[in-house]
């Protein structure tokens, strides 16, 4: 979710899981990014090139760095840096997002959904030979989005949980629950998701050690190397842990904007937040952690009053539980998120979530999808053999 540069109470963005990163987010940025050419073997696709003998986005900029006219109604990348040189910025892609190009790591997976996309649209055409280029379209992009809810659920919610079971993606149990409504995301979701102490200040790139700021606004080595070893190198490199006093220098002027966001939406406190959640509220800083640093700290900032502990600081400040990626509080409004808003998708319910929405070929593919590595068998040329493709961490590396 996007906030609002103007006002830091609205988002720019939708509610729903819908690939905007890749898509856009209105019919102009779609109908620029799309082929839009009804002849047989292009219906459907959005548009790209092949370099190397893989398949990219087409670029945003010309090798001498100017921005293709094609493009004009793409959102400019978020902090782009002005100075950024020319031959990075050739390397850009046209995505529809206003992130899409901030690391080569979330370049490379929007580019393995802009593969999918352009796949599915060949196997539903190859089925549907009578479709023209708007039904096609649509209907790989529903595929598309469904298969990401999949991942959300099955990868990266089983992923980041500490239960011992596995969490599947069936909404069929949401749709006569009470909560069964589309989700408009708050601002509490918008900061809970800020999870800047996770980023490394250095990546591992094809076995070799990447400063992260290196990683920024340049798409070279992954057109370089191949999207199969850009997957690979984000499951090879190591996260940090999530928590205060772990945040890599590059992000703090981030939270310290964070926090400024949360007060000036007037957010109520860490324990009132608590409470709302069904946990007790705490009466000591000793409660919420047992590292001394992050103890004295709290309490030298608020005055050594908990009841003043901000929602942003206090979120970060807990310890984490045995095998789980997040803190208590956010666990628990990570987890509530999860199905009260993926599983509500309208793509999922009970009307729409069948084989006749997506067609054969689409709901055997929505079906053969939980992980990544799914969308990475189909769309590598080579094949996934030898690559490491999970986001669980290799077992010889340890936490830093």
């Amino acid at each position: 979710m996007m906030t609002s540069a103007s006002d830091t109470r609205r988002t720019t963005t939708t509610h729903q899981i819908d690939l905007g990163q890749i898509y856009g987010l209105n019919e102009g940025v779609q109908q620029a990014l799309r082929v839009l050419d009804n002849e047989p073997g292009k219906r459907g696709r959005l548009l790209s090139e092949v370099h190397e003998g893989e398949e990219w986005a087409p670029r945003l900029f010309s090798a001498d760095g100017v921005r293709d006219p094609r493009f004009d109604a793409l959102p400019t990348p978020m902090k782009m840096p002005p100075t950024l040189p020319v031959d990075r910025k050739a390397t850009l892609f046209a995505f529809g997002g206003e992130r899409a190009n901030s690391t080569l790591f979330t370049a490379a997976i929007n580019t393995l959904f802009l593969r999918e996309h352009n796949r599915l649209c060949r196997v539903i055409e190859a089925a549907n030979p009578g479709w023209d280029d708007q039904r096609i379209f649509q209907t790989a992009k529903n595929v598309n989005v469904v298969q990401l809810i999949k991942i959300v659920v099955e990868e990266y919610i089983n992923h980041i949980s500490p239960y011992w079971f596995k969490l599947l993606s069936d909404p069929s149990p949401s749709y006569t629950a009470r909560w069964n409504r589309e989700n408009r995301i708050p601002v509490e979701f918008n900061l809970l998701y800020r999870w800047h102490s996770l980023l490394p200040e250095t990546a591992t790139w094809n076995g070799t050690p990447m400063p992260i700021g290196d990683a920024r606004f340049g798409n070279g080595p992954l057109l370089r190397d191949g999207l199969g070893i850009a997957l690979d190198s984000a499951s090879q490199s190591q996260a940090w842990r999530l928590g205060l006093f772990n945040t890599a220098a590059v992000l703090r002027p981030v939270e310290l904007a964070s926090l400024k966001q949360g007060r000036d939406n007037r957010l109520a406190t860490y324990n009132d937040y608590r409470e709302r959640m069904k946990y007790p509220r705490l009466t000591r800083f000793e409660q919420i952690s047992g590292d001394a640093e992050v103890i004295a700290a709290l309490k030298k900032l608020y005055d050594n009053d908990v009841e003043r502990l901000e929602f942003f600081v206090g979120i970060f400040a807990e310890d984490l539980p045995e095998r789980s990626a997040v803190p208590p509080l956010i666990g628990r409004m990570v987890a509530l998120d999860a199905f009260s808003h993926a599983l509500t998708n309208p793509l999922l319910s009970p009307h729409v979530f069948k084989e006749e929405t997506f067609t054969p070929a689409g709901w055997a593919s929505i079906a053969a999808t939980s992980s990544l590595r799914d969308l990475a068998d189909r769309n590598l040329p080579n094949g996934t053999a030898g690559l490491r493709i999970s986001m669980d961490r290799p077992t010889h590396l340890s936490v830093a």
